[in-house]
């Protein structure tokens, strides 16, 4: 190869490397300087570390206090105007730890709780704490709730000439309800659906149980035990339904969305409305009127689906 060749050829090498180069030490693609960061509505900043929403870890301050074995944290959703926002929630189980059964009982390593010799409490001290985070997610869940069960509930729709509404209360992860229906055939199931139509919780009323009132006038009351946090969420979002089951209608004939109660007092009287006999526009539809007595007022809280027409 000539000289004058090789220089170019040099010259030609050493350009493609510094293109190279530059290349890849390009910084990545950058937000505008002015632009607001929302990181915190999904993530929570706890020193230097960052978390995910929903996740749990044991706390590290550095020296010289290090790792705190006795408490977890996490990464929990709160309303504040409007919006979503991450919030760190610890707690502490020191004072949970159950007493050792032996004299001299150790604290290994990485642990919170002291343990008798050859025994581990990592499982239960994760369970502790577990316990101790969902109930504070119980304390905040909205405690009351109402649903009204109309025909028109049901997918599809059902022409029903009766209807239901009922009233849950959350209490210690147990989901208390009282459902008074009206002009039913015998309720021989209360079932919990999600949005899908699938059953999440069946409960089976007793035959005792169906003819409190008299021949058109029932209640059912029951309680879903110890509802597992998936669903608590879904009623706390509104996303739970109620159907009844009744004799004719074994897959359900009415049906409701279970909503946050609204009521300012105590109800005192109610009533069920219920689709007109031989009014085709109302079959399937219903409505629950709430009235409660405050001082020199009347509180009238009314709940319908159909019952109305446009022009009414």
């Amino acid at each position: 190869m000539l000289p004058a060749q090789l220089f170019v050829s040099l010259v030609l090498a050493s350009s493609l490397r510094l293109a190279e180069s530059k290349r890849r030490s390009r910084p990545p693609i950058l937000e505008d300087a002015g632009r607001k960061k929302h990181l915190r509505q999904t993530h929570c900043q706890f020193g230097n570390q960052t978390y995910e929403l929903e996740e749990r870890w044991r706390p590290d301050l550095g020296p010289p206090f290090g790792v705190l074995f006795c408490v977890r944290c996490e990464c929990t959703a709160v309303h504040r105007k409007k919006r979503i926002v991450a919030r760190v929630r610890c707690e502490n189980i020191k004072n949970d730890c159950p007493k050792p059964s032996c004299e001299e009982p150790v604290l290994l390593p990485e642990r919170c709780c002291k343990t008798c010799p050859g025994e581990d409490y990592a499982d239960l001290e994760e369970g502790l704490a577990l316990r101790k985070l969902e109930l504070d997610d119980d304390d905040r869940i909205t405690k009351e709730y109402a649903v009204l069960l109309t025909g028109r509930g049901m997918s599809p729709t059902l022409p029903s000439l009766g209807a239901a509404a009922g009233y849950l209360t959350f209490i210690k992860r147990d989901l208390h309800f009282s459902i008074r229906y009206d002009n039913l055939p015998a309720v021989t199931n209360v079932l919990f659906t999600n949005e899908d139509g699938l059953i999440v919780q069946e409960h089976e009323v007793g035959v005792p149980n169906r003819a409190l009132f008299n021949n058109r006038t029932q209640q059912v009351c029951g309680v879903w035990t110890k509802v597992p946090k998936v669903y608590r969420r879904l009623l706390q979002k509104e996303r739970l339904h109620v159907v009844l089951a009744t004799e004719t209608q074994p897959n359900g004939e009415v049906a409701g969305r279970i909503l946050k109660s609204t009521r300012l007092e105590p109800d005192v009287f109610s009533s069920l409305m219920l689709p007109q006999a031989g009014v085709k526009e109302t079959l399937g539809a219903g409505g629950v009127a709430s009235i409660s007595p405050a001082r020199n007022d009347i509180h009238v809280t009314v709940i319908f689906n159909g019952i109305f027409a446009p022009t009414d």
